[in-house]
């Protein structure tokens, strides 16, 4: 947690601030693979979705005054793509940037992780990709039955037939698409 908070602008930063103040010396390598851990990210990634679910509980919805959302979970999402840190894995004889998907709960708020790019064989990702890789659960992140799932993408997920076979599933997507023309047109799958 600290390591989130603090200013430092690398994790070797990190550890050079905190070894300041603590009395017994910090060895690099065994702290970034303590982190690696998959138990601790497993870990991680559970109490996160526990808060996560908290806060959507607790915070009341701006849009609740909109009756015709009160059927939907809505949620907003984007890839970002950050300059590769120095320990990120050599790509052939290229460090590529790493590209996390974020999430925005619209009613709660609330901002998590979705996923990250998937850099195989490719310098960036494109959201399309990403979002063809994820499961009909995730996507409906735990929805209930009969609820339906709004997710709000930039003109990068514009991919209708991938967006019509997931009506079946009561998830539903809304963005923006570039017209002939260079402005853009609301592209909405029908509901």
């Amino acid at each position: 947690m600290d390591r989130v908070l603090s200013q430092a602008r690398s994790g070797r930063d990190f550890l050079q601030t905190f070894q300041m103040f603590w009395r017994r010396e910090l060895q690099v390598g065994p702290y970034f693979e303590t982190l690696a851990s998959a138990r601790r990210q497993g870990m991680v990634a559970e109490c996160s979705g526990l808060l996560r679910r908290r806060v959507d509980a607790c915070r009341p919805s701006p849009l609740s005054q909109f009756e015709s959302l009160a059927f939907f979970d809505l949620y907003a999402g984007d890839g970002h793509y950050l300059e590769h840190a120095t320990q990120d894995p050599m790509i052939g004889e290229t460090r590529w940037p790493t590209g996390p998907f974020f999430t925005l709960n619209l009613k709660s708020q609330s901002l998590f992780p979705l996923m990250l790019a998937d850099l195989a064989g490719r310098k960036k990702e494109h959201d399309v990709r990403a979002l063809k890789r994820q499961s009909v659960a995730m996507l409906r992140q735990g929805a209930g039955k009969g609820r339906k799932v709004l997710w709000v993408w930039d003109k990068a997920g514009i991919d209708l037939p991938f967006w019509q076979a997931r009506k079946a599933s009561g998830i539903y997507f809304l963005s923006l698409r570039k017209s002939t023309h260079g402005g853009y047109q609301s592209l909405l799958s029908d509901t």
